[in-house]
């Protein structure tokens, strides 16, 4: 038979981890309500519109032959469908990489490092403990 102590602590933890569900749940539910995730998959939505462009350039990049390129398109257009992003997204981001110019895009760019994103995030990690704390 286990002492009391044990016990006790046995239990709190059990309740410490039932509690870390709970916490996850709910943040899950206030992104999806806030529009930071999909239904679909936990990425943020910036992520399902980013991921789809992000290939796309690189795509147009890497293939100087117009032929090529649209072949290529179209065999990423359906990978990222089939991994289950929306077709729309995915046939509007490919759109949008294609106006821009191959050339343009071979051009080395000077990154800037933006701290506005990290304090995005911070501000929505402070109303999610703002938000847990009334309930």
């Amino acid at each position: 038979m286990r002492d009391l102590s044990e016990q006790i602590f046995t239990l709190s933890l059990q309740i410490a981890i039932f509690t870390c569900h709970i916490l996850v749940a709910t943040l899950y539910i206030i992104f999806l309500i806030l529009g930071h995730i999909s239904n679909v998959c936990a990425h943020p939505i910036s992520s399902t519109k980013s991921i789809p462009y992000s290939i796309a350039l690189r795509i147009k990049r890497i293939c100087s032959d117009p032929i090529v390129l649209q072949k290529r398109f179209k065999e990423y257009d359906r990978y990222l469908i089939a991994r289950g992003y929306d077709a729309n997204i995915v046939q509007q981001q490919f759109n949008k990489a294609n106006v821009k110019s191959r050339v343009e895009l071979l051009k080395p760019k000077q990154k800037s490092s933006s701290p506005a994103k990290k304090v995005r995030w911070l501000w929505i990690i402070i109303q999610t403990c703002l938000i847990l704390e009334i309930l």
